[in-house]
C-alpha cells in the first residue's frame, strides 16, 4: 500500500486555511494589486491539501475559498452596500463548492489522474456561473492573463476559459506534485504515465499558447478605422444622481462634456465620431412623440443643443455616439446607445439586452407579496443610480459613415455586457467591425475599472474586433484585435482621448465555434467524475487508485 493510501486525512486547520491562503492568493493576481504571475500558483495551497485528501472533507474549505477570493475581489462593491460584495460571493461561492464535490468523486481514479480532471472540472464550472441565474462570469482565472501580450492571444482558440484551463492546468500539476507525495513513486505503469500526461498538458499548453500567440499577433495589419474622440469627464455619482430632479445637475452634466469635446473637436478637426459614456445625456428621453410614429420634439431639441456645437451638422460626416435612458413605444426605460446626426436627429440605437441584476431590476421580485416588492425595492433604490424597472432592449450594430464612402459598423455593449462573451460574439455575427463599451464606473470602488478593462482586452482578442472604451471615470481606452491598449485616459482623469480606431478583419475561430471548447471540458470533466465514482464503487484499486467506499468512510469521518 502507498503512502498516500495510508496516509491520515489532512486536519480543518490545515484545509481551511490552505484554502484561505489560496482564495488570497490567486485574488492579489487581479487588480487593484495585479500581480498576474500569482495566477500561475495562487490555487496550489489549495490544490496540494485537495489532492492530498483525494478531496474527502474539502467542501467547507471550499466554499471559505469562494467566499474570500470573491469577497476580495469583488471588494469594489463595498462602497455601494457592504451586503453587495458579502451576498455576491456567498452565491458565487457555491461553484468553487461544486468543483470540490466534483473532484471529490475523480479523485477515486488516483491523484494524477484527478489532478488531469481539475482543470476541466474547473473550466466547466466556469461556463456554467457564467449562464446560471443571469450568470456573473467575473474573475476567472484566465482573466489575469489579460496582460500577457502572447498567452491571451489564445482567447480566439477558447475563449478567456482556454486561458483559464492553462492556468488550472498548471496549478494542479504542482499541486499534485506537492500533494501527492511518493504515491506515483510507488504506482504502476499507468499512475505514472497518468503523471507524465499531466505534466505534458500542465507545461505544454502555455507554452502552445506562447508559440501560437506570437504568430497570431505579428498577423495583425492595421486598417484605418474611424477617428474617434472619447470624453471622459469623471462626474462623482452624485452628480448624475442629482441630475434626475435638478436642473443646475443636469445642466453640468451636459455642459462640462461638452467644454471638453469642444476643446478636443479645436485640437481635432479630422474627428469622426465623438464618443460620450453610459447615460451621459441627462434624463428621460423619449425616441418617438407619445402615440405618434415621429421622433420627439422635446429629445430632438436636447440633442441638437449637444451635437451641434460639436459639429454635428447637415453636410459634415461627423457623428455622437452617446449613452442615455431611452423610452420605447411602451414608455418603459431601455438604457441605450444614441447615434445623433444633423439637427438632433436619432440616425441608430443600440440598447442594453442583459440588465444588471439588484442595479437595473429586482429580479424574481414579481412574486412576492406587494409589501415584500416595496420593502425590497425600496432598499435596492437607495443604492441603485438607476430606475428598478429597466426592460432589457435590443442591440444590432449601428452604421457610421466614413470620409471616403466608407461604413463602419459599430456593435454595442453596454456597461457590464462587456463580461459576456456570447454578447460580443453575437455583436461580431451580425457585422459588427467595432465593439463599443458604454460604461459608467463611478458608483464603484478601486479595481473594478482595471479589472473591466482587461476583461475587455480578452473580448478584443476572442472576437479579433477593435474595442472602444468609453466610460464617465477612467479607463477611457482603445484596444486593438490583439488585445493591446493603443490609448487610454487613467481613471479619474478629466479630458478626452483622440485615437484612430485600428481595424482588424481577421477571422476568430471563437467567433465561429462559440464555446465549444468550455463544453467539451464540462463533458470530458463529467467522464472523469462517472469514472472516479464507478472505481469507488469497486473497491479498492492499485497504488494510487480509490481508497474503496470502507476507506472513504474512515478519511471523512469527522470532517467538514
Amino acid at each position: 500500500m502507498t503512502p498516500a493510501a495510508t496516509a491520515p486525512p489532512s486536519g480543518p486547520r490545515l484545509r481551511y486555511g490552505a484554502a484561505a491562503a489560496s482564495a488570497l492568493l490567486s485574488a492579489a493576481a487581479f487588480p487593484p494589486l495585479g500581480a498576474s504571475g500569482l495566477a500561475w500558483v495562487g490555487l496550489v495551497p489549495w490544490f496540494a491539501v485537495l489532492v492530498r485528501d483525494r478531496g474527502a472533507g474539502h467542501r467547507g474549505p471550499a466554499f471559505v475559498f469562494g467566499l474570500l477570493h470573491f469577497g476580495a475581489g469583488l471588494g469594489w462593491l463595498a462602497p455601494l452596500h457592504l451586503a453587495f460584495p458579502v451576498l455576491l460571493a456567498a452565491y458565487l461561492a457555491l461553484f468553487p463548492l461544486l468543483f470540490a464535490v466534483l473532484y471529490r468523486r475523480a479523485a477515486a481514479l488516483g491523484p494524477a489522474r484527478a489532478a488531469l480532471a481539475a482543470p476541466l472540472l474547473w473550466v466547466g464550472v466556469d461556463l456554467l456561473r457564467e449562464h446560471l441565474l443571469s450568470g456573473f462570469p467575473w474573475l476567472q482565472q484566465g482573466h489575469a492573463l489579460a496582460g500577457w501580450a502572447r498567452l491571451r492571444q489564445g482567447a480566439d482558440l477558447g475563449g478567456a476559459h482556454l486561458l483559464t484551463f492553462a492556468v488550472v492546468g498548471v496549478n494542479a500539476w504542482i499541486g499534485e506534485t506537492v500533494g501527492g507525495g511518493r504515491a506515483l513513486a510507488d504506482a504502476p505503469g499507468a499512475g505514472r504515465r497518468g503523471r507524465a500526461l499531466l505534466a505534458g498538458i500542465a507545461l505544454g499548453t502555455p507554452l502552445l499558447l506562447t508559440v501560437y500567440g506570437g504568430w497570431r499577433a505579428a498577423s495583425l495589419r492595421d486598417a484605418p478605422g474611424p477617428r474617434v474622440l472619447l470624453v471622459q469627464p469623471s462626474f462623482p455619482q452624485t452628480i448624475k444622481e442629482e441630475a434626475r430632479g435638478s436642473l443646475p445637475s443636469a445642466e453640468r452634466m451636459i455642459n462640462e462634456p461638452l467644454a471638453l469635446t469642444l476643446d478636443g473637436v479645436r485640437d481635432h478637426p479630422d474627428t469622426d465620431l465623438v464618443v460620450w459614456a453610459e447615460t451621459m445625456v441627462p434624463g428621460v428621453l423619449r425616441e418617438r412623440q407619445r402615440g405618434r410614429d415621429v421622433p420627439d420634439r422635446d429629445t430632438t431639441a436636447l440633442l441638437r443643443r449637444i451635437a451641434d456645437p460639436m459639429g454635428v451638422v447637415p453636410g459634415g460626416a461627423r457623428r455622437l455616439l452617446a449613452g442615455a435612458v431611452v423610452l420605447g413605444s411602451d414608455l418603459r426605460p431601455r438604457n441605450s446607445g444614441l447615434l445623433v446626426g444633423p439637427r438632433g436627429v436619432i440616425e441608430g440605437r443600440f440598447d442594453k439586452e442583459h440588465l444588471t441584476p439588484f442595479g437595473e431590476y429586482v429580479p424574481w421580485v414579481g412574486a412576492l407579496p406587494d409589501g415584500a416588492q416595496e420593502t425590497i425595492r425600496g432598499w435596492v433604490r437607495r443604492v441603485s443610480p438607476f430606475p428598478l424597472d429597466m426592460l432589457p432592449g435590443e442591440s444590432r450594430p449601428v452604421a457610421v459613415a466614413l470620409p471616403g464612402g466608407r461604413t463602419v459598423r459599430l456593435g454595442g455593449l453596454v456597461c457590464y455586457e462587456v463580461i459576456f462573451p456570447a454578447l460580443a460574439r453575437a455583436r461580431v455575427r451580425d457585422g459588427a467591425d467595432v465593439l463599443v463599451n458604454l460604461s459608467n464606473y463611478a458608483w464603484y470602488g478601486t479595481g473594478m475599472r482595471e479589472q473591466a478593462l482587461d476583461i475587455a482586452r480578452l473580448r478584443a482578442v476572442e472576437s479579433r474586433r477593435p474595442v472602444v472604451v468609453a466610460t464617465n471615470d477612467g479607463p477611457t481606452a482603445i484596444v486593438d484585435g490583439n488585445g493591446e491598449v493603443r490609448a487610454r485616459l487613467a481613471e479619474g482623469a478629466k479630458g478626452s482621448l483622440f485615437a484612430e480606431v485600428p481595424l482588424d478583419g481577421r477571422p476568430s475561430p471563437y467567433a465561429a465555434a462559440g464555446e465549444l471548447f468550455a463544453l467539451l471540458c464540462g463533458v470530458f470533466g463529467l467522464v472523469a467524475v462517472a469514472a472516479g465514482w464507478r472505481a469507488g464503487r469497486r473497491g479498492p484499486g492499485p497504488a494510487g487508485g480509490s481508497p474503496g467506499p470502507a476507506r472513504e468512510g474512515a478519511e471523512t469521518r469527522g470532517n467538514s
